[in-house]
């Protein structure tokens, strides 16, 4: 089995099949509503999948809204978006929802935000899951 798994990563490595899978994705990128979802979904993804841990994307933090403590992801800052006011004390971050794939994007000021020693796989595990799954 184990050699299975290894040649099966060869073959995903090669040229061949990463050209073939090119083809596919430029192919579904053609089709107007997959285009949407799949584009969408590669994003998500690739965001989560990154290895770089000095990334700011990176940070789980928890929000405070009134009396309500939400878990969130930083996604930047908002030095470049037009029409906000004081951009340096805002950040944006992402609450994903339980059981979905959806969430809300919202910007906050710096106070509301409170970052957590968590990693992003147990923070996504605890959220999506309604804190069912509490990591092991």
């Amino acid at each position: 089995g184990l050699a299975l798994l290894f040649f099966i990563g060869l073959i995903v490595n090669a040229w061949v099949v990463q050209r073939l899978m090119h083809w596919g994705e430029h192919l579904l990128e053609k089709i107007p509503l997959v285009k949407s979802i799949y584009s969408a979904l590669r994003d998500f993804m690739h965001y989560f999948s990154t290895s770089d841990k000095e990334d700011e994307m990176k940070k789980v933090v928890m929000v405070t809204i009134n009396d309500m403590q939400l878990i969130g992801f930083v996604t930047g800052e908002l030095r470049d978006v037009p029409g906000i006011a004081d951009p340096n004390d805002k950040v944006a971050v992402y609450l994903p929802m339980s059981y979905q794939l959806g969430g809300f994007t919202v910007y906050l000021p710096q106070s509301c935000v409170e970052t957590l020693d968590m990693s992003v796989e147990d923070a996504m595990r605890r959220v999506l899951t309604a804190g069912l799954s509490m990591g092991k």
